[in-house]
Formats: structure tokens, sequence, C-alpha cells
């Protein structure tokens, strides 16, 4: 069955004018040329020093070729309009709030159900699908997150096209989506990133993926092309399970007297947690043999053993695991990337 979910914590705010691609080009970790009218791209805004700042979804504007719309949580909504008005200089660029417009996500097992509506199911270029209430894109992330709808708040019609489409879907909460997105193991924004201290690989944005290899410079480029080309990435950021009382977030993870990470989110059973590569080593190197491993490519590689944690007023068990969209990357071996200065290095 389809559920939408309400993402009352999402702001939209539009970049128009001109220069409107070139001025983003040099500030996000993603290239906008492969933003389209029917694409939608992931990106992240750093701190001059590589450091993660926010991030946030681009689409096109349907309407205007020079608009774009930024979809962002709202609890960095003012810090990230103020922080791109201060390098818009004389270029002819305007942000503009979108008060009006708000975020919805569509969940639906039936990738299908929009194909009469000129939905597409290319989920890595083409994933914008538009009606006369609204537009929708398949988010950049995973296709399990399904569509984010975006649609006027104030319009009857907006709202009316969702039941039209999906007349038998269940109204869930953000409580279901954070559900859905911990038992993926992808983080969301400030509530699993700390700004100023996480670089992107750690954070696993070059797998979801939040940014280009192949375009020129843009503000924290330097420290981000520098981990990933000499493979300086010494944590990861993985999906745990838990039995007990629910960890809080930077909850330290010890095994004896050893160190091996930190919590961030934690809901119903699943949380993610910054671990040490060294820890995840073992899970990746996991056989068929060892029974062990899920017979299934898509689920997630769990450790063996559960490791007990607590916290002043709690306690509880956690296993960590490995989702397949990432354990695939890093089987790879993509942690030890081409040397820097090779021809695939990225562009200055």
């Amino acid at each position: 069955m389809t559920t939408i979910l309400d993402l009352s914590s999402r702001r939209i705010f539009m970049i128009g004018g001109t220069d409107s691609h070139g001025f983003l080009q040099g500030l996000i970790s993603q290239d906008i040329g492969l933003v389209e009218k029917n694409h939608a791209l992931f990106s992240a805004f750093l701190t001059p020093q590589g450091k993660f700042r926010c991030d946030f979804f681009i689409m096109a504007n349907p309407a205007a070729p020079n608009c774009l719309w930024i979809d962002c949580d709202g609890g960095v909504y003012e810090e990230l309009m103020t922080a791109l008005q201060r390098f818009i200089l004389r270029r002819d660029v305007q942000i503009t709030p979108q008060e009006h417009l708000a975020v919805k996500a569509v969940i639906d097992p039936d990738f299908s159900r929009l194909s009469s509506v000129g939905a597409v199911s290319d989920f890595g270029r083409k994933n914008i699908w538009e009606s006369g209430a609204g537009f929708a894109y398949i988010d950049p992330r995973h296709p399990a997150l399904g569509y984010r709808f975006i649609f006027d708040r104030n319009n009857p019609q907006s709202l009316s096209a969702l039941g039209k489409y999906w007349p038998d879907f269940h109204a869930g909460t953000m409580r279901d989506y954070e559900k859905l997105r911990l038992e993926l193991a992808i983080p969301e924004g400030t509530k699993d990133i700390i700004a100023g201290q996480n670089h992107l690989l750690e954070v696993n944005y070059d797998v979801l993926p939040a940014i280009s290899w192949d375009k020129g410079c843009y503000m924290g480029q330097e420290l981000t092309a520098r981990v990933h080309y000499r493979g300086l990435v010494k944590k990861r950021l993985v999906g745990f399970t838990y039995q007990g009382d629910t960890p809080p977030s930077a909850q330290k993870i010890y095994q004896e007297n050893t160190l091996l990470g930190e919590t961030r989110s934690a809901q119903e059973g699943y949380g993610l947690a910054l671990v040490k590569l060294q820890v995840l080593q073992p899970l990746l190197q996991k056989t068929d043999a060892d029974q062990t491993m899920p017979p299934k490519p898509e689920e997630p590689v769990f450790s063996s053993h559960p490791l007990p944690l607590s916290w002043p007023g709690g306690a509880c068990d956690i296993r960590f695991f490995v989702p397949q969209w990432l354990a695939s990357h890093l089987r790879l071996g993509s942690e030890n990337g081409p040397e820097s200065g090779s021809e695939n290095a990225p562009q200055s």
C-alpha cells in the first residue's frame, strides 16, 4: 500500500536570475550542470575548510529555465539562504523564499503507478514528474525513499491530485519516514551529521551521491578531494539495531576499553552510528560460508554479536549493520582511491 508522509520540517526557496547555475556551481559539492527539467540532485554546502554545513535537494523550476528550487531542512533554511546571499556580489541572482510550497513523501512499492502520467523509471537521471497540481521527483539518494511531492499548500487541487493517483494511500507521519530511512541507514542532515566537524565521505555522501568528482572547484573541495584520492577515510556512518532503551545521540560506543564509534539518531529499534572502518572490515569480508551473510543481496550485513551500550538512565544491546548500497561500495576498495595527481583526479 502507498504511504504518503507529511514532511513538515522541509522548506523550499528559489534561486533565480541569469547567473543562478554558475553561482551555485562554485559553492556546492554536486555538478549543477546535471540539473535538468527532469532531474533532481542531492548536494551539500561545506565550510571553507571542507566540513559539512548542510544538505539539500536541487530541482529545475519547470516554469522558468534559470530558476532552481532548493528543498532543505527547516532548521537550516534561514541560515542557508543568508549564507548564499553573501556570495551573490554583483551576479544576477535572486534568492526568494517559497512559503506557499510544502513537501510530502510518497512511498509506493509500485513505481510503475505514475507511468500513465509521465513518470520515468530511470532513477539515475530523469526523475521528475510534473502535473498541474505540483511536481514530484524520485529521491536521488535511494529509490526506496520514494517520491518527494512539491505542492502549493494553499491549492486544494494539489492535495486532490495525490488521491487521484494513489486512491488507496495510507497517511503516515514524520516518525514513519524517520523509521524508514534509519532502516536503510541513510543520514538526514544535521540530525546525523555534526556541522563543522564531519567531512562528506565519512557520512557516505560520496555513495548517496552528493559529490561530483568531475566538476571544477567549489568551496571545501580541497579537503573532500584529498580524503578521497589519498584514501584517508577512517570512519563510516552505518546502521545499527538495538534491543532495550533508545540510545541518545552522540553516545560513545566501547568494546571493553576500546572506542568503536558514536551514535547518531535512533528510533524504534534502528539507529545510525559513526564507526571506525577497522570495526567494519570483518563484516565486509563475510562470505556465504560464514552462514551470517544475508541470503539476499539487498539485505544488510550484520555484525555477529551484540554489544552492550549503557548511559545514565538507560541501556541496550546493539548490532552494527552495513546496508548493501554501502557494502558494495566498500568491498570495491574505493577507500583506497586513485593516487593524487592521476588522470582521474578532480579538476582544479
